[in-house]
């Protein structure tokens, strides 16, 4: 099919507590190989643990742990709006450290993300067999499903690590109601209709 995305040039974020990153550099050369520039990797540590294994000329960034990774990647947003690549790639550290945990079967390398934000305009790193309307997408693929979406227990005290320190019992409680609520507050009018 046609190619939606028609800038090839990619930054990946990478949300970092605790695990070994050296899995990303081999991800980035396989994108490369792919023909998918990678022109920066962020980094965003948040428990105050140095990454081990963060690829070179790599950009690191510090956060204090609230928010999870949602808060990385409305980070990185908030401050790159306005001059974003062609394409970004959202991970965790622990994308690809699930063993043999069920999320293991639904992994998509980089390569199968990129091959599909090319023809697609999205891709997820995860791959559920049954979910979106052909059967071969995530429940995140369809608009409506994602502005719906409300972590209901956000709302309660759950323990983090600030830094590196001891545990913290801190109270996260978002003022929007569900990600299309919060779209729609960070992001002008126009932009939020392009989505």
């Amino acid at each position: 099919g046609a190619e939606i995305v028609t800038g090839s040039d990619a930054e990946i974020v990478a949300s970092h507590c605790t695990k070994d990153l050296s899995w990303l550099q081999p991800s980035i050369d396989s994108l490369e190989n792919l023909g998918t520039k990678v022109v920066g990797v962020h980094i965003y540590s948040k428990c105050g643990l140095a990454p081990i294994g963060a690829p070179a000329g790599a950009h690191l960034h510090t956060l204090p742990n609230l928010g999870r990774n949602d808060q990385v990647y409305a980070e990185y947003l908030a401050t790159r709006h306005h001059s974003l690549p062609g394409q970004v790639f959202f991970l965790k550290d622990s994308s690809f450290h699930y063993g043999g945990h069920d999320f293991k079967k639904y992994e998509r390398s980089a390569v199968q993300m990129a091959q599909e934000l090319r023809t697609r305009g999205f891709s997820c790193g995860r791959a559920p067999p049954h979910c979106g309307p052909a059967g071969n997408g995530s429940q995140w693929h369809e608009r409506a499903v994602l502005e719906a979406f409300v972590l209901r227990n956000y709302k309660e005290k759950h323990t983090q690590r600030l830094r590196g320190g001891a545990p913290v019992n801190a109270t996260f409680n978002s003022p929007t109601q569900s990600i299309g609520a919060w779209l729609a507050s960070v992001l002008s009018q126009p932009t939020y209709s392009e989505l």
